[in-house]
């Protein structure tokens, strides 16, 4: 009776190199250095090459003896293994040089500048869709916006209409076709202060860093696959806003201002307060209902950490 000992101990290189696989697709988008996505969207093909030889490695093993031992110990799947070990340790290689060079342009790296005045009186409402990488955001401009794009592809999409009294201003990372994320786009958004403005952020995973303070917002919505979001509300705001924050995967920092009410909850993960109290589901500082102005805040995590900062 054959020895089905080799094929099942075989059978389980392919649910092992899947595991792996998700395992650092997860780091990658939590930790933005650890560059294995970027490696994958360009040598993905390599992994076709590796299964091919993985066949040819067991035809010619098993040829001449169905139940001949794996050569050096190794089996087809081995073969497949070691290519995706040897990708892995590329990127990671990848990452480390990266964060040493982070403040330089890299040789394939684009830099794009984009201005958009402001037509009249208008309110704006912001739409920023970002697949991956570092995303910045401040007040300040002289404009309604003015940008800084580092990519290693198309500058991205940057799109104002106005209708009436409302104008939309839309900023989008193109789509360039299947990928696995780039971890090496660097947006910094700079946008008008004093104009009335609502701002909605998707992003799919990386760094993102919010520091609204100067801006006449009612209205922040950040929606994040993975990865690290710092949030600075820390302001004189002159009216009443809503903040939402929705979080895959990673740590969320939310520094708040006096006057605050935050709901806050996660999923698998720890919520770290400073500064406020707990008070009928939500969190609240001494100022809230008493404070001209309101903030009210909600935070929701999946898998990782929130941490909530009051100013005092």
């Amino acid at each position: 009776m054959p020895d089905q000992t080799n094929a099942r101990r075989g059978s389980l290189f392919l649910p092992l190199i899947i595991m792996v696989l998700g395992v650092l697709f997860l780091l990658s988008n939590i930790f933005p250095g650890l560059e294995v996505r970027q490696v994958f969207r360009t040598w993905w093909p390599l992994l076709l090459v590796a299964v091919g030889l993985g066949k040819i490695w067991d035809h010619v093993r098993l040829r001449n003896d169905p139940n001949a031992a794996p050569i050096m110990g190794i089996s087809g799947w081995g073969v497949v293994l070691l290519i995706v070990i040897c990708m892995i340790g590329f990127g990671m290689s990848r990452g480390s040089r990266g964060r040493d060079v982070r403040g330089s342009h890299n040789v394939s790296t684009s830099h794009n500048a984009e201005s958009i005045e402001r037509h009249g009186n208008e309110s704006v409402r912001v739409a920023i869709e970002f697949g991956a990488g570092e995303l910045q955001l401040n007040g300040g401009s002289a404009k309604l916006l003015q940008a800084d794009f580092d990519t290693d592809g198309e500058a991205p999409h940057v799109a104002y209409n106005v209708s009436g009294s409302e104008g939309r201003l839309s900023i989008k990372q193109r789509d360039t076709g299947p990928h696995f994320g780039n971890a090496d786009e660097r947006w910094n958004l700079r946008f008008q202060s004093g104009v009335p403005m609502e701002i909605k952020i998707d992003m799919g995973a990386g760094e993102c860093r919010l520091e609204p303070a100067g801006l006449d917002l009612s209205q922040l919505e950040v929606h994040m696959g993975a990865g690290e979001l710092n949030l600075d509300l820390r302001d004189d705001w002159k009216r009443d806003m809503s903040v939402s924050v929705e979080g895959g995967a990673g740590s969320a920092t939310v520094r708040l201002p006096k006057g605050v009410r935050v709901e806050a909850s996660g999923g698998i993960g720890s919520i770290n307060v400073t500064g406020l109290e707990h008070r009928g589901g939500a969190y609240v500082n001494s100022l809230y209902g008493k404070s001209p102005v309101t903030l009210r805040v909600s935070v929701h995590g999946g898998v990782g950490e929130i941490n909530l900062i009051a100013e005092k």
